[in-house]
């Protein structure tokens, strides 16, 4: 595969990684009028996922950089996909933040390491260029 494909397929990737869990923050505030839930509720979903990307990014990132990087992007994005239809179909708050946190660690897998690859298909005399 050439750079330029893999470097679209990565871009791809983390576009889709982005799209899905940005998507719900506009929506979200009225989602959460299903469940009699607040502000306060919102700000900590977003927490949840920022915490847990957070957290979790320097492990995946480390255990991509020891076990492959594509094993760590796919999974991730299954991940993401699991914690958006749960995130849908929650019955109530505390599903929710689950939901919330597995983002959070699909999100960690999926753009540190996106973001290693891309330096690994890159030579030296390309990085930085358009």
């Amino acid at each position: 595969m050439t750079n330029k494909i893999a470097m679209a397929i990565l871009v791809f990737n983390l576009f889709i990684t982005m799209l899905g869990t940005g998507i719900l923050i506009p929506i979200m505030p009225e989602y959460l009028g299903l469940f009699d839930a607040g502000g306060l509720v919102y700000g900590f979903l977003l927490a949840t996922f920022s915490f847990a990307q957070f957290a979790l990014s320097p492990v995946a990132g480390e255990l991509s950089d020891r076990h492959g990087r594509k094993p760590f992007i796919v999974c991730g994005l299954i991940l993401l996909g699991i914690s958006a239809i749960l995130f849908a179909i929650a019955k109530n708050i505390s599903i929710l933040f689950i939901a919330r946190f597995l983002m959070g660690v699909g999100a960690a897998f999926v753009i540190p390491t996106i973001m290693a690859y891309a330096a690994d298909v890159t030579t030296i005399d390309n990085r930085g260029k358009k």
